[in-house]
């Protein structure tokens, strides 16, 4: 059996009708994987490229799964949301540059 990615579920169609339900599903993939895995994961796909920010609230959604179903403690879940963050800044203050803004000056997501 393949290993769910978190690039796989942040790539994954889903239904317009049905978005919130179709993340649930998807984010059960992850049920048997241990935490330190998923998080590896994680900060890989940060590191490969830039967060969209469909990107940015499908790992809000994952981080809080990793919370509640896989008993990331407090500390970790902050961690990985400033990540998050963190890149989706990179990505705001990159296309704000490349259009000729401030790239001091990030774009509210």
């Amino acid at each position: 059996m393949t290993r769910y990615t978190v690039r796989g579920y942040l790539d994954a169609a889903l239904p317009p009708s049905r978005r919130l339900a179709a993340l649930y599903q998807l984010l059960d993939r992850f049920a048997d994987r241990p935490l330190d895995d998923i998080v590896t994961d994680l900060r890989r796909t940060l590191d490969e490229g830039p967060v969209s920010m469909e990107d940015y609230r499908r790992l809000h959604i994952l981080i809080s799964r990793l919370y509640h179903n896989h008993d990331a403690d407090l500390t970790l879940t902050h961690a990985l949301r400033d990540e998050v963050e963190d890149a989706r800044a990179r990505l705001q203050a990159h296309l704000a540059h490349r259009e000729g803004g401030d790239d001091r000056v990030l774009l509210k997501p």
